[in-house]
Formats: structure tokens, C-alpha cells, sequence
């Protein structure tokens, strides 16, 4: 690889970058660009708020309904979303609202601060069987509604898909912060439970409600090479990858089935071996 896995191959802004970006924005009275987020985030709101350098207000609208917010500004395909309603985009380029956003979850880990806060008790329990995005996302809502949630997670870390995306694209310390802070919240997460038929009797019986996050983990592989040895998924092998931090052996040549993944790999493999991409 040209840099290392751990290195993100883009740099975020400074403040003062990040100042000039946001003056780009047009203020615009009815946003586009909050109206095309998909994820109901306003990034009319925070750019704003960047704008007066109230970097905490523009934290406090991006966390508001999204805990994951340093997640989204690297991996949300904001070209295809947000930026692509923002009225610049007839004058010269979009704003560029992911790395905005990245800065100001970046300014807010930095800075140590603390945005959201638990919910008044009501004495309601809730198990939520799964740690990827979506049962993170659900216990950072309960919680701030007063409930106590405590999360089952199969895997020995929780952050579900998320442990699967390349280092260089998100940083496990992005993945670690933002768990940290549901954490902070008063989550309690169990790593390394199955949650087989006889568990999710137990929690049934032990809980308020029982929400199932699990997500699909299971490849989609073709017929033609199930149970092939020398077959494995995108979501297998970028697992391993990422858990060795990029430090392992690639075979000489690879079939790649898949664009997106096939990019992955010609950066993953040295420029003397070769990769076909189908």
C-alpha cells in the first residue's frame, strides 16, 4: 500500500479551512441540503453554527438524532445525499458538508465534550441483541429517554459492520469514541454472548423489552463457489484484515468479484502482483 492502514488518506480541515468551507455556504432560508439528508441531520444548521465558531452547537445539532456522527461524516456517501441538494452545486461544487461535520465530531472528541445527556430514570429495562450501527443508534435514544439498556453482542467487540470498514476510511478510534460516549451514557455492553433460543427466553423474562439489531452478517456468495476453499466474502476477509490492522499476506494474483471491493484490493495488494476485476 502508498500509506499505511491506519492513516486516513484524507485530511480534515483546521479551523481556519474549515471557517472558509463554511463561508461558501448561501444560508439558504429553506436548505436543500438538510431536506436530502436521509438521516434527518440539518446540515444548514451546523454549517451555520460553524460559521460563528459555536463549534458546540454545531456538535449538538449533528448529535441530536444521530449518535454516530463522526461515523456518518466519513462513510455516509454525502455526493449522493446532502451535498448533492446544496444550491451550490449550480454556481461551482457543493459544500463539502462531510468534512465539516468531521471536523466538528473531531473538534468534539478532542475538546472532551459532552453533548448529550441520560434521561431521567423510569425504571424501564431494555436488552438490545446486536452492537452494529442500528442497535447502537437504538440504545443512545433509550437511554436519553430514561431507560436502562444493556447490549448483547456475539462478537468480542461491539461496533457490529463497522469493525469490517478499512482503517484508513474509518479509524478505530472513531469506532471506540463513539461507542465511548454511549457508553458515558450509561450503557452497559456484553461482548461474547450467542443469544440462542434459550437466552432470548431469559431476557424476554428478565427485561421491559427485548430489541433484535442483529443485522445481516451472513455473505451473499454465488452458487457457483459455495463451498469452495479458495472462495471468501468481502465482509470475511475485510474482517481479518481490519483485526490485523492491514498486516497480512495477500495471495500473488485475486479474482475479485465486485467494483467497490476490487478498488480495495489493488490498494491492499503491492504494485508487482496483479488483481482481475470483474
Amino acid at each position: 500500500m502508498t500509506k499505511k492502514y491506519t492513516e486516513e488518506l484524507e485530511r480534515g480541515y483546521s479551523v481556519s479551512t474549515v471557517m472558509e468551507e463554511a463561508q461558501r455556504c448561501l444560508l439558504c432560508y429553506d436548505a436543500p441540503c438538510s431536506k436530502a439528508c436521509p438521516a434527518g441531520t440539518d446540515p444548514a444548521k451546523f454549517i451555520r453554527s460553524v460559521r460563528f465558531r459555536n463549534f458546540k452547537g454545531a456538535a449538538e445539532t449533528i448529535r441530536v438524532n444521530n449518535v454516530l456522527g463522526a461515523v456518518c461524516a466519513r462513510v455516509c456517501p454525502t455526493e449522493r445525499y446532502c451535498e448533492s441538494g446544496c444550491s451550490r452545486c449550480g454556481i461551482d461544487k457543493p459544500i463539502d458538508i462531510g468534512g465539516i461535520q468531521r471536523f466538528v465530531t473531531d473538534f468534539e472528541a478532542a475538546c472532551g465534550m459532552k453533548v448529550l445527556e441520560k434521561g431521567a430514570a423510569n425504571g424501564k429495562r431494555i436488552a438490545v441483541i446486536g452492537s452494529g450501527p442500528a442497535g447502537l443508534q437504538a440504545a443512545a435514544t433509550l437511554l436519553q429517554l430514561g431507560y436502562e439498556v444493556e447490549i448483547f453482542e456475539k462478537a468480542d467487540r461491539a461496533g457490529g459492520f463497522l469493525r469490517t470498514i478499512p482503517e484508513y476510511r474509518l479509524p478505530e478510534i472513531v469506532v471506540d469514541g463513539e461507542i465511548e460516549r454511549i457508553v458515558s451514557l450509561g450503557a452497559v455492553i456484553h461482548c461474547g454472548v450467542d443469544v440462542d433460543k434459550a437466552k432470548f427466553e431469559e431476557l424476554k423474562a428478565g427485561y421491559d423489552a427485548v430489541l433484535v439489531a442483529t443485522g445481516v452478517r451472513k455473505p451473499m456468495i454465488l452458487d457457483l463457489f459455495q463451498g469452495n476453499p479458495n472462495v471468501v466474502s468481502a465482509v470475511d476477509l475485510l474482517t481479518e484484515i481490519r483485526s490485523k490492522h492491514g498486516e497480512m499476506n495477500v495471495p500473488a494474483s485475486a479474482l475479485v468479484l465486485g467494483g467497490v471491493f476490487g478498488l480495495f484490493m489493488k490498494l491492499l495488494m503491492p504494485s508487482n502482483r496483479s488483481t482481475d476485476n470483474k
